[in-house]
């Protein structure tokens, strides 16, 4: 068996964990707007997807007059920013940990729109991921559900399920040309997070836009989009590419545990606080991964019952 794809994938994981940890200690260190700091790290991260996909086959135009598309890249955005906005209330550890709540989430999106079911034994895994989730809310982290953390990743949670199911039935994102599939979201995301810059602008005010607009915004949204976020993308895309999306979903329950080994290492080094981690904090990433593994492994087992698809 071709190990390849899997070590990709790991990698891949491992570079959004790594712009996480980066972007909690710049805003932390910084004191920047979480969601203008968002915006330029996607803009250029939309840049660097357009320079990676190249030349050849072009992206249907048409697709910018489709209401989806918009849609689509607005969910993106969303998800990224929130996601970003609810590191300036917790660690990537459990910002990752409370992402997982995408897994159920996912289940009841597609039973609502496309009538899919989960099996009876996969429930089970989605019951183990919303109970370690509770226990993260109640026993560890600050201020419980009061923390805006919580409202911010369900927001961003919910926004990456759209963006999924969006993204299933969408003719550009499911083009047969990994080119025109990068060339298409890169696009969509650049115009996309401008608007949403250029909206987060106008809504703080004047008095505001100085802040929003100076260099160390600026500075540190190029670089960490750039360096970071535009290459997680691309190889987020590869890795699902090459996996499947269940693969990729059920190793991103990794995501929470690689955040709390590079916060450990940044604290170490000065450049964060050391977050506080407990044997609780490491039994509650094994509950979710657990439960993460458990509909990964029931879905594996059904889909070998029923067969290839045939659509």
């Amino acid at each position: 068996m071709d190990a390849r794809p899997l070590l990709f994938t790991l990698w891949s994981i491992g570079l959004w964990a790594l712009l996480l940890v980066v972007s909690r200690i710049v805003l932390v260190r910084y004191d920047i707007d979480p969601w203008s700091f968002a915006f330029v790290q996607l803009l250029i991260g939309g840049v660097v997807l357009v320079a990676v996909a190249g030349g050849g086959e072009a992206v249907d135009w048409r697709s910018l007059r489709r209401p989806a598309t918009w849609a689509y890249g607005a969910l993106r955005v969303t998800t990224a920013s929130a996601f970003t906005a609810a590191l300036v209330h917790t660690t990537v550890a459990y910002a990752g940990m409370l992402g997982t709540v995408s897994v159920p989430l996912a289940v009841i999106g597609a039973g609502v729109l496309f009538g899919r079911r989960p099996s009876r034994r996969e429930i089970g895994g989605h019951v183990v991921i919303l109970i370690g989730i509770g226990l993260l809310i109640g026993l560890r982290l600050e201020g419980g559900l009061g923390n805006p953390a919580v409202v911010l990743m369900l927001i961003s949670e919910l926004a990456v399920v759209g963006s999924s199911l969006i993204a299933e039935t969408h003719p550009d994102n499911n083009a047969e040309s990994p080119q025109v599939r990068r060339r298409f979201t890169g696009t969509v995301l650049l115009i996309t997070a401008a608007a949403f810059l250029v909206g987060r602008v106008a809504q703080r005010g004047a008095l505001d836009v100085a802040d929003d607009l100076g260099p160390a915004l600026w500075i540190s949204g190029l670089v960490v989009g750039a360096a970071l976020r535009g290459p997680a993308m691309h190889a987020s895309l590869r890795a699902i590419r090459l996996v499947g999306a269940d693969v990729y979903l059920m190793l991103a329950a990794s995501l929470a545990f690689t955040g709390l080994v590079l916060e450990l290492g940044s604290g170490a080094l000065g450049m964060i606080e050391r977050p506080a981690i407990g044997p609780v904090d490491l039994l509650l990433v094994a509950v979710i991964a657990a439960g993460s593994l458990w509909v990964f492994r029931t879905r594996q087992a059904v889909a070998a019952v029923a067969g290839p698809s045939v659509d």
